[in-house]
């Protein structure tokens, strides 16, 4: 078997590719002044149903709420397997652990 170790390594090499795509992404803007009027002017003449529809199609946000998904999953997979490591490699009883009543 694996061992629980793997879990933490498992981590270590997902925030490794988070931060490394975190960098990768382009700036998307050279002027904020500019890209705040042009939005105040936007945001007056849309509607919500079409921003949240330009949202949810834009790639970025797609792919940073994928990241964020994959991330907690990850985590609570950690925090769901952490009391089995404890139970059955350190000898704590199922109470210690939450396990038990």
């Amino acid at each position: 078997t694996l061992g629980w170790r793997w879990v933490c390594a498992l981590q270590v090499a997902w925030g490794a590719i988070v931060c490394l795509g975190a960098f990768a992404v382009p700036k998307t803007s050279s002027n904020p002044q500019k890209d705040e009027a042009e939005e105040t002017k936007a945001k007056s003449s849309r509607s919500i149903t079409k921003d949240v529809s330009i949202v949810l199609s834009s790639d970025i946000f797609v792919g940073a709420a994928g990241v964020y998904v994959l991330m907690f999953a990850t985590l609570f997979a950690m925090l769901t397997s952490l009391p089995l490591a404890l139970v059955e490699y350190y000898g704590f009883s199922a109470t210690k652990t939450g396990g038990g009543v």
